[in-house]
């Protein structure tokens, strides 16, 4: 049995989140990129995007982030309540693969961390 899920991506809108109660550790996170990747015969979805705490423990940081939702069973099959498309997806769970699409991405898309769904 194969499992699948759905999954709906779209830009979030830039909010402060705080970091220890006080209300200037703020970090921001949007997602600016949404792609597939063929590997191995089956396309892969990814997002990538950027975040960036103001008020870290030592100064200002920045990271380029990709996630990786799974393989793709049927893309763009619908679209949600508010017209975004939304994708079917099988997780990529054998660990060796994920490590094999971490390098990919952080060398193709020159990102710091990957994350899978």
């Amino acid at each position: 049995m194969r499992w699948t899920l759905s999954i709906e991506i779209h830009e979030q809108r830039l909010r402060p989140r705080t970091a220890s109660g006080d209300s200037f550790h703020q970090r921001r996170d949007t997602l600016n990129k949404e792609g597939t990747l063929a590997f191995r015969g089956r396309d892969v979805l990814y997002v990538v995007g950027d975040a960036m705490a103001d008020s870290a423990c030592c100064g200002v940081y920045g990271c380029r982030f990709a996630y990786i939702p799974g393989y793709v069973v049927d893309w763009k099959y619908r679209t949600n309540d508010d017209g975004l498309p939304v994708s079917s997806v099988e997780p990529v769970g054998h660990r060796r693969i994920r490590e094999m699409l971490t390098v990919v991405l952080q060398d193709k898309l020159g990102v710091t961390q990957v994350q899978f769904g």
